[in-house]
């Protein structure tokens, strides 16, 4: 099991933005606590929705993995 880093992190948030274009938001990562979470940005406003709980890099990582395999689909 090869570990996750921030910039396979920041990767796979550019594939889903990649993938998902949205016209008023885009998808992010906040970081705090230890831990991370997937985010919804507003470029607007600049406010932001989780779209996920915080949890470990590879949880969060995982997460991400499935919605891009739903996009693809």
């Amino acid at each position: 099991m090869e570990r996750i880093t921030k910039e396979n992190m920041r990767s796979m948030i550019d594939t889903l933005n990649g993938l998902k274009p949205m016209r008023d938001a885009e998808f992010g990562l906040d970081y705090a606590y230890g831990g991370v979470r997937l985010v919804k940005r507003y470029k607007a406003t600049g406010g932001e929705s989780d779209l996920t709980v915080r949890g470990t890099t590879r949880e969060i990582y995982n997460i991400m993995c499935g919605i891009e395999a739903f996009y693809r689909a």
